[in-house]
């Protein structure tokens, strides 16, 4: 992330996305290069999907209408939900309307300039561990509850079932995207730039990065 200008993220010799340190972080082809880049890593939900968007605890998290058709393509019932630590706000002890996603600290993270929060949330019978940035010193401690909501447009959609990117409104996907496992950035790359992956989870899938290729036909950078 700090040396390179393109990146290419592999998993198991099979490539998953290729792109700037930017492009990779902000627009993650999939789960597991959501996972791979950042630290600490993406928090990833898997949740049941609702007539508006996602439930996350008491947050009720709105998707656009084409993330929600492509998820429920081919009768899926959930979508995996990706929020970064330092996309996670806390509210105030004495904030209680606010819906809010409810936590209990299990440690305390404090580097100085920030604080990471390890903590937990129950979501339906399950314990899901969450990570949380604070931009200052921390007051909680070990055990303290933490109520804590998203920050706007700052969460990231994915298939529950390939764990590919699902389309949002502003992208151009193809009526049959969602079951060659395609995923189309909304700036359509020139068929000779493009290379081909299977993300992790689908075999069938293939993930397009933007890259160019040198005079023995391998990608360059």
């Amino acid at each position: 992330m700090t040396m390179g200008d393109r990146l290419a993220v592999m998993k198991d010799g099979v490539l998953q996305q290729v792109g700037t340190p930017k492009e990779v972080f902000t627009r993650p082809a999939n789960t597991f290069v959501a996972g791979f880049i950042g630290s600490p890593a993406m928090n990833l939900f898997r949740l049941p999907l609702t007539s508006h968007g996602a439930q996350l605890g008491g947050l009720a998290v709105p998707l656009t209408r084409a993330t929600r058709n492509t998820a429920s393509t081919d009768g899926g019932t959930e979508i995996t939900l990706g929020i970064r630590p330092e996309h996670l706000q806390v509210l105030s002890p004495d904030d209680l309307d606010t819906p809010a996603l409810d936590l209990v600290i299990d440690t305390v993270e404090d580097t100085g300039a920030v604080a990471y929060l390890h903590a937990t949330a129950k979501l339906g019978q399950d314990l899901v561990p969450v990570v949380v940035r604070l931009p200052e010193r921390p007051t909680q401690g070990k055990g303290a509850p933490l109520r804590v909501t998203v920050r706007d447009n700052a969460v990231h959609c994915f298939s529950a079932i390939t764990g590919l990117r699902l389309a949002e409104d502003t992208e151009s996907v193809p009526a049959d995207a969602h079951a060659t496992g395609q995923t189309v950035s909304a700036e359509a790359p020139n068929p000779q730039d493009m290379v081909t992956g299977h993300p992790a989870g689908s075999p069938a899938g293939r993930c397009f990065g933007r890259t160019t290729a040198g005079p023995d036909g391998l990608p360059e950078g």
